[in-house]
């Protein structure tokens, strides 16, 4: 929807606040729009209930030369008037979806997100989608730690607040404002945004292109009256005031230089990647409060709660320019991989030590050698499990010796995961782009040290490993001699026989 309205001098983007029916997304609004010092325009209301939307008008914020002009629009929850909705959730750049996160009404909350994200998150590029944890003063809403774990297989930021009071509004109207500018960066900044004036300019058009929608006899009630919210036109008068520092820097802002680093996901787009689903992991990594430290080696790192960074010792460079030119060297380099590649990657460039440093962010995933162990240490394993298993993880690892070092992929035990609709995925660290790995392994010789190292996690078994040599020998005897599963039955008769 974003367009450059360049008789204005503006940019106009429209922030659309979803969510079910008495989430808050009204609320949210209204305490948006009295922080901001605009007018909140509502044509109809029953019992309540948004028939059409609520919507505002704010100017704030400078992006690539231009003001930025903000559509705020709140959609119908009721299902009656999805077709309003979903006209109006389709002229979005970034989707607000509020949700009352109390025990009695998470499972609606989430099952609408979910046909929500099934649908803009695969658009192209996406539209960025804000999970805005609502009625958080509630003594049954949800921990923060349950909400991320239903969402754990997209990216959506996760915001909290209490609109009732305005807790949280603000912030993450500034955040919406931040990854709807990465979309219009991802299709080529202003030079990709169509020039023209809005198509529609105020509520009263609003109104007008969605009144044909939906049920009639509820659009009658009464509410109030449509005002002119037409923004207003270039002048020397102030503007709202921008978005304060309380809120995060301004929309243009440098990040600051932070030592030791810890991902903001505030900082400036064009310096990140993906540029949507990236902000979005970026605000789940920061709230997590992992920082990372210097290694020995001149690298940096941290990992835990289920993610990784890391900057190579090399990826320090003088000049933002420079750093620029390298963040897109390698985000060519994950793209031309993405079949490969685990999913949740970030990389982005942040100031330090006196330059801009390359940073990967990677959500940790199970390699092959840690679920092997978590098997073979269960209680209720049997021989003809573990079995499978083995001869499964031998099969993936010979497939991924032929095909990943010659695309720089380095295969191990450690790199080599599966997904949950079993493929195989490359689940490490991405060496520097165009480098192959330092010398392209024979796959037999590869195989057999992998293979022999992950038997040897086996010791402590609760299996009798006799029987599982057995079993894997029986499925190896018509094999040949180079098959994985035949070379699998070699080292795991080492093992048995010490």
């Amino acid at each position: 929807m974003a367009v450059l309205d360049k008789e204005r001098g503006v940019i106009v983007l429209r922030v659309a606040y979803d969510g079910p029916p008495f989430s808050g997304k009204t609320t949210t609004v209204r305490a948006l729009a009295e922080g901001l010092g605009v007018e909140v325009v509502t044509p109809g209301e029953a019992n309540g209930r948004t028939l059409f939307f609520d919507y505002a008008d704010y100017i704030g914020g400078i992006f690539e030369g231009r003001r930025i002009r903000c559509q705020i629009v709140s959609v119908p929850g009721q299902t009656v008037l999805r077709e309003r909705r979903l006209a109006l959730l389709d002229s979005a750049d970034v989707i607000v979806f509020v949700a009352d996160m109390r025990e009695s009404a998470a499972e609606k909350s989430f099952a609408l997100l979910e046909e929500v994200r099934e649908d803009f998150l695969g658009r192209s590029p996406p539209v960025g989608i804000i999970l805005q944890a609502n009625k958080r003063d509630a003594a049954t809403s949800l921990p923060l730690a349950s909400i991320r774990a239903r969402l754990s297989d997209g990216p959506v930021a996760i915001t909290q607040t209490v609109a009732t009071t305005g807790e949280g509004v603000r912030e993450t109207f500034v955040f919406a404002i931040r990854v709807a500018l990465d979309r219009v960066r991802a299709i080529g900044g202003t030079r990709g945004l169509t020039e023209q004036a809005p198509a529609i300019d105020d509520a009263s058009d609003l109104l007008e292109s969605i009144a044909g929608l939906g049920p009639g006899e509820a659009d009658h009630s009464p509410g109030q009256p449509v005002a002119d919210a037409r923004s207003p036109e270039p002048s020397d008068e102030p503007t709202p005031p921008a978005l304060g520092p309380s809120e995060g820097p301004a929309l243009d802002a440098e990040p600051p230089k932070v030592l030791p680093f810890r991902p903001d996901p505030a900082m400036p787009g064009g310096l990140l990647w993906p540029p949507v689903e990236g902000r979005a992991l970026l605000h789940e990594v920061h709230q997590l409060g992992l920082v990372a430290t210097p290694t020995e080696r001149g690298s940096w790192s941290a990992s835990g709660e289920g993610w990784r960074f890391h900057s190579r010792h090399d990826a320090l460079f003088d000049t933002l320019d420079a750093g620029r030119r390298a963040l897109i060297e390698w985000a060519r380099s994950h793209s031309a991989l993405l079949d490969e590649l685990s999913p949740d990657r970030v990389l982005l460039l942040s100031e330090s030590e006196g330059g801009h440093r390359l940073w990967q962010l990677v959500r940790q995933r199970l390699s092959v050698a840690e679920e092997l162990s978590a098997l073979s240490g269960a209680p209720d394993v049997t021989p003809l499990a573990l079995s499978d298993r083995l001869c499964d993880v031998a099969e993936r690892l010979d497939r991924c010796l032929r095909r990943w070092p010659d695309a720089g992929l380095p295969c191990t035990r450690w790199t080599v995961s599966l997904d949950l609709h079993g493929r195989t995925l490359f689940a490490g660290l991405m060496p520097p782009p165009g480098q192959t790995t330092r010398r392209t392994p024979e796959v037999r010789s590869a195989l057999i040290r992998e293979l022999q190292a992950l038997v040897l996690m086996l010791g402590d078994a609760r299996v009798d490993l006799e029987v599982v040599a057995a079993l894997i020998r029986q499925r190896a005897s018509s094999l040949s001699t180079d098959a994985p599963i035949r070379l699998l039955e070699e080292a795991l008769g080492e093992v048995v026989a010490a």
